[in-house]
């Protein structure tokens, strides 16, 4: 109670609930860094594991090498080199959660 007077001294309008609002805005802001670097993992890990080409060369020979793929092939392929393309546009950075909690 002692501490919550003390802030009520320090803080007449808020006292302890400004703490409190701050600190959850806080712990929001760290939940959406940690949910963002959670998803550049996930994108970076499939780009780790999709197949890569020995070099630029080879990859050029076996394309001219081999018949002409069809378009959905094409795109599959798109999908499995890239399978989170612009997922990043999706994500919430932290100031557009500020802004988006103001109007809540």
């Amino acid at each position: 109670m002692a501490m919550e007077a003390r802030r009520r001294v320090q803080d007449p309008v808020y006292g302890c609930a400004g703490i409190v609002d701050r600190l959850l805005g806080e712990i929001r802001a760290a939940q959406c860094e940690l949910t963002r670097t959670q998803a550049q993992i996930a994108v970076h890990a499939a780009a780790a594991r999709a197949p890569h080409p020995a070099s630029a060369v080879d990859a050029l020979a076996a394309a001219q090498h081999a018949p002409a793929a069809p378009l959905q092939q094409q795109d599959d392929d798109d999908d499995a080199r890239e399978p989170f393309q612009g997922l990043d546009a999706l994500l919430i950075d932290d100031y557009r959660w500020d802004a988006l909690t103001r109007l809540l």
